[in-house]
């Protein structure tokens, strides 16, 4: 049921924040069906879920973004439209799945005008939308980063060998040595800050600051439900990652890093190419909402 759903979205240390978002939609879809006649009591338990969204993994900010995003079209049909907000949220639901499955071929095509297959593309970890961008370019020659011994790099090569593109992994330490063969590096996204400071996993940060340096592009891809507009917040650590450390020896090995909006060249939505600011702008709506919900328990 529901709550199981939850869970799993707690729980879940391997899916991206893309997939986590989805689940989200899946445990919207599922209140629904159990909402009841009354338009304010429907409307309070869309509300907590907002919230036990968002309270799941606050580092995560698409999963309860997407919830506000789905929430907000769904009043607007009830106050529109004087819908039920049972009917009104499962048609949001469907929408809002709808375009998520449609939105990596979207930004893949969008892409078609930065990339071509005369580029050599440096990239790190693993993101569904930047392999469907890597294999609709199809670029001559790509380096994937592999760090934290959490095997994204590697699982992302795999899945890309499977469709016979040139690639290599190299450690994330080594990112910054092949980012000076590339021309162009292309990272995906957990989230896009209201400045625009984009977070990803560990390792963005260096390879953009190699790009900089190199004076190559750095293309962030990634779904509108990424633009949280949030000032900021919590990265996950996860200290087992640091394996034999010494007694008495502290660890810190955080999983997500932040790449200030300066080093960024455009991000690429479903919904266009922009640059980082106007990115951030966009999720400030939605963030705004969020606190509201959150200080107030009302839209």
């Amino acid at each position: 049921g529901m709550d199981s759903v939850l869970s799993d979205i707690a729980m879940d240390r391997t899916s991206g924040a893309t997939a986590l978002a989805l689940r989200g939609l899946d445990a919207m879809g599922m209140l629904a069906e159990i909402l009841p006649e009354n338009a304010a009591e429907a409307e309070f338990l869309v509300i907590d879920l907002v919230r036990r969204l968002h309270g799941l993994r606050p580092a995560m900010g698409a999963i309860s973004a997407q919830a506000v995003r789905t929430a907000i079209k769904a009043r607007a049909s009830v106050v529109a439209n004087r819908a039920r907000w049972s009917d009104a949220l499962r048609k949001s639901v469907a929408e809002d799945r709808e375009t998520a499955q449609r939105a990596d071929h979207d930004i893949a095509e969008l892409c078609e005008r930065l990339l071509t297959t005369d580029d050599t593309v440096a990239t790190c970890s693993s993101s569904a939308t930047v392999e469907r961008v890597l294999t609709a370019i199809q670029p001559k020659q790509i380096y994937i980063g592999e760090g934290h011994r959490l095997g994204d790099g590697v699982a992302a090569a795999t899945r890309l060998a499977e469709k016979n593109l040139a690639l290599q992994v190299v450690p994330d330490g080594a990112l910054p040595v092949v980012a000076a063969e590339a021309t162009a590096v292309l990272i995906g996204a957990d989230q896009v800050f209201a400045d625009g400071s984009v977070v990803n996993r560990c390792g963005s940060f260096s390879l953009a600051l190699s790009a900089h340096r190199h004076d190559i592009p750095l293309y962030v891809v990634c779904q509108q439900m990424k633009l949280t507009g949030q000032k900021d917040a919590p990265l996950e650590v996860r200290r087992e990652l640091l394996h034999n450390l010494p007694d008495g020896v502290p660890g810190y090995a955080p999983v997500f890093d932040t790449t200030p909006p300066d080093l960024v060249s455009n991000i690429v939505t479903e919904n266009g190419c922009m640059t980082a600011a106007e990115a951030g702008a966009k999720g400030k709506m939605i963030a705004q909402m969020l606190d509201r919900i959150l200080d107030t328990g009302k839209f």
